[in-house]
């Protein structure tokens, strides 16, 4: 079996996942008021969060690889086609919503500690992410740098061994929550995933179910028996039958997926939580129409400023 994703595939994926993040963050919002008793309010709140970055960490990696194995980069390259190209966005984002905050909330705009989170604390919870994913960058960077210099069981050992810096960088450095960290490894499967697309997918079933066994295990160790090893088993189990489906049915039509499809899933990603901040200061309650349309309307305006300055 061969696992192919092509860009296509991936980008029509990235903004379904993206999606179902907003509406995760808004169905916990339902769900912690009583405002609906709808069981898909109730479904997106407990998994769709998890699931949809796990996708996004798994393409991520798939993606990283597919695209270093037709191009590769130096490490200058690297770093200005691949991590300020997540970067930059984020730091445009901020940089617009810093005084929007500002001026909804009633707080002066060049308090202590600007420029830290303008450059890094982003003033949005759910960025945390981007945070990771620039850790997993930098990360892919050294595997890489390591690939070319060593035989392939270093730099996969390595690959590993970088997994595991990285899960512990957000724990203690960057001060994330467990479950913030428990879909990382899957940005490692996507890449290994790329790596062995070529008839070896068991192999990724493998690392798959070795991360899966590991980091359940050391949540029991580390905490005991909690939900968030359902979120682990819905996250890699989810994912290994994707990867199975797609390497045993391959799509074989070409699908033609509009550019704009895969670009504006990041916009989504760094805007939908912003406008819902606004609105929870605006409104008594939020309806789900009026975080829908400005979710929308905000990432629009975003894309085209950002395709403007050509991010």
């Amino acid at each position: 079996m061969e696992l192919r994703i092509d860009k296509q595939l991936s980008s029509l994926v990235k903004f379904f996942a993206a999606l179902t993040v907003a509406l995760h963050h808004y169905s916990q919002y339902v769900c912690a008021n009583d405002l609906s008793e709808c069981i898909i309010y109730k479904l997106f709140s407990f998994q769709g969060g998890f699931l949809a970055v796990g996708v996004f960490f798994f393409l991520s990696g798939y993606g990283l690889m597919e695209s270093e194995k037709k191009n590769h980069l130096s490490p200058s390259a690297f770093l200005k086609k691949r991590l300020f190209r997540v970067y930059l966005p984020v730091l445009l984002v901020t940089i617009l919503w810093l005084p929007i905050k500002s001026y909804i909330q009633g707080e002066p705009f060049l308090t202590g500690g600007v420029i830290y989170k303008l450059l890094w604390g982003f003033e949005d919870g759910v960025l945390w992410f981007v945070k990771v994913l620039l850790v997993l960058y930098l990360c892919f960077g050294i595997f890489i740098w390591i690939r070319e210099r060593y035989s392939h069981i270093v730099s996969i050992i390595c690959l590993n061994l970088l997994t595991v810096g990285a899960i512990a960088v957000a724990l203690m450095l960057l001060q994330m929550r467990d479950y913030q960290t428990i879909s990382i490894p899957l940005f490692t499967i996507g890449v290994i995933g790329s790596l062995y697309n070529n008839g070896e997918t068991h192999k990724t079933f493998a690392y798959l179910g070795a991360w899966c066994v590991g980091i359940i295990c050391l949540l029991i160790l580390l905490s005991g028996v909690s939900t968030l090893q359902i979120h682990v088993l819905i996250n890699y189990v989810t994912i290994f039958i994707a990867i199975f489906l797609l390497a045993k049915f391959p799509v074989k039509k070409k699908l033609v997926v509009p550019a704009v499809v895969g670009d504006i899933s990041f916009d989504i990603y760094l805007v939908h939580n912003k406008a819902f901040m606004a609105l929870k200061v605006l409104l008594p309650v939020v309806p789900l129409y009026s975080f829908v349309g400005l979710s929308a309307a905000a990432t629009i305006l975003f894309y085209l400023i950002r395709k403007k300055l050509n991010l």
